[in-house]
């Protein structure tokens, strides 16, 4: 009896208190939960990311990109191998070829796949160079 009531102190303290914490941090735990986690946990793999959106038809294809295999790698590579300074040659070399930034040509873009929010909207890789072609800003964003 003692120990179930101890229990049900704990419970109707604890579930209050969680309910009021998620109340109060809503914003933060959704960004969170949708543009944060689905870019970390994975450490670089280059034969990964290098297949990872090969595909043979349009259905296989979208699942392929539904899968986000190259997202979780983004916090890896962005902390320990795209760091400012390393020269665009080494991350063509380690990435492959990427696609231009039709708006600002010292850019580059990897596709990640649909990996935040509501996986409705592709995620990118967007790698910016200096005028020595040596990095000079990492981000991911939604397109």
């Amino acid at each position: 009896m003692k120990l179930l009531r101890k229990v049900l102190w704990y419970g109707f303290v604890s579930i209050p208190m969680m309910l009021l914490l998620a109340v109060l941090f809503w914003k933060q735990l959704v960004g969170f939960l949708l543009h944060d986690l689905p870019f970390m946990g994975e450490t670089f793999n280059k034969a990964r990311w290098e297949n990872a959106l090969r595909c043979s038809s349009n259905t296989q294809c979208m699942e392929v990109e539904m899968a986000c295999v190259r997202g979780p790698m983004y916090r890896d590579l962005k902390g320990n191998y795209l760091s400012d300074g390393t020269t665009k040659e080494d991350v063509l070399r380690l990435l492959g070829s990427a696609k231009p930034d039709h708006q600002n040509p010292s850019c580059m873009v990897y596709e990640l796949g649909m990996c935040s929010g509501f996986k409705m909207d592709y995620d990118y890789l967007h790698i910016c160079f200096d005028m020595s072609d040596k990095i000079k800003g990492v981000r991911h964003y939604q397109g």
